[in-house]
């Protein structure tokens, strides 16, 4: 009778709170959508990072374009880079690994060695090389003779086999471990800012802007001074504009 009637009433009430949305996160919203696999996310966000996009060639951006995640993993005694890529015409690796061994001495992390995965390539595709064919004489015969140079590219990142001097190769360590870190602290915890274009405006780009700002007073009082800034939120993707 009574009681039931209650817990009816309890049952429903407690149904209500259950049927109410969470609220939205936009952020997350993006996020979720990234983990589907936004179109070239990550080459964007890599071409928004002011250090990796120096690493970025015209070459490597079709290759790019396939990586569908980059995951941190991270243990006492190291962490690792790991790039998926979707099936592409250049390589048949999956994944491509980035790993560095560190070790702390005296309260500092200290590189040990660094490995990078062997790059599958599919025949002339390695764009990490350029092929070049030149005309050979010898006496009266000529023949085509074919040369391979190395030729700047993003995927130079995971070659450890350069033969080099203990001094070079403790300065590559270095540049590899501070390339690695910039990934691992920058670039991964705030991909979806750097593919929306949301970090960071460097100093030079301040100074300037202030210095425009100065001069557009200096010559004319009376006109309207110019906006400051390079108009970066009007470039923002489509992806983070809130819905």
């Amino acid at each position: 009778g009574k009681e039931y009637m209650e817990a009816k009433m309890i049952d429903s009430e407690d149904e209500d709170e259950d049927d109410d949305p969470p609220p939205v996160d936009i952020e997350m919203k993006v996020t979720e959508k990234v983990k589907e696999g936004v179109p070239e996310f990550w080459l964007t966000s890599l071409e928004n990072h002011p250090l990796m996009k120096e690493m970025v060639e015209e070459c490597d951006r079709p290759i790019l374009a396939k990586l569908t995640d980059l995951v941190l993993e991270e243990d006492d005694g190291g962490f690792r880079l790991i790039f998926h890529f979707a099936e592409n015409d250049y390589f048949t690796n999956e994944t491509l690994i980035k790993t560095y061994h560190t070790e702390i001495d005296n309260g500092d992390y200290e590189v040990t060695d660094i490995l990078g995965d062997e790059i599958e390539w599919k025949e002339g595709k390695n764009v990490t090389v350029k092929i070049e064919k030149k005309k050979q004489k010898s006496g009266k015969t000529i023949r085509m003779v074919t040369k391979t140079k190395k030729q700047d590219s993003f995927f130079t990142f995971f070659d450890s086999s350069n033969e080099m001097s203990d001094e070079d190769e403790t300065e590559k360590k270095m540049e590899e471990f501070h390339i690695g870190c910039a990934i691992k602290d920058t670039l991964i915890p705030h991909a979806v800012e750097w593919y929306c274009n949301e970090l960071y405006e460097t100093d030079d780009e301040e100074e300037e802007e202030e210095e425009d700002f100065e001069d557009d007073d200096d010559e004319e009082e009376d006109a309207a001074p110019k906006k400051k800034g390079k108009g970066k939120k009007s470039e923002q993707n489509p992806e983070c504009k809130q819905q």
